[in-house]
């Protein structure tokens, strides 16, 4: 007996080609994610480099003082972020608060709850220490 069925039907084709977009538009997406979460991380800790830094420079000497700064980031020219830090210094306790927002990519201050609600995004940073 001979088999007349050779190669692929058109209809397998195209649902192979259907699935194969699929594929494409997640894996775009969870590029899209990654880097997002890279920038986020990445402003995160330039935020905490900044806030320890000011807090070095009040035990450094000095008043303890209340005090705010707008600072731009530098270290990469193609994602430049811009960070507000305010501080507060209580004299008596010598307790330092270093607060440092910031916008994300998509330019807001974002909040973003995690799905079961156990934690939120927050492009906010705050130390405190005692000098």
């Amino acid at each position: 007996m001979k088999n007349l069925q050779e190669g692929f039907s058109i209809i397998e084709a195209m649902i192979a080609t259907v699935i194969l977009g699929f594929g494409l538009i997640a894996v775009t997406k969870m590029q899209s994610n990654a880097r997002f979460a890279t920038d986020l991380s990445r402003q995160r800790t330039e935020a905490v480099i900044l806030a320890t830094s000011q807090i070095e420079m009040l035990r450094g000497g000095g008043p303890c003082a209340n005090g705010a700064s707008t600072l731009d980031s530098t270290a990469n020219a193609q994602a430049s972020t811009t960070y507000a830090m305010t501080w507060t210094c209580d004299p008596i306790t010598k307790l330092v608060k270093v607060i440092v927002t910031w916008n994300d990519s998509r330019g807001t201050q974002a909040k973003a709850a995690a799905a079961d609600g156990s934690a939120t995004v927050d492009n906010r940073v705050e130390l405190n220490t005692l000098l």
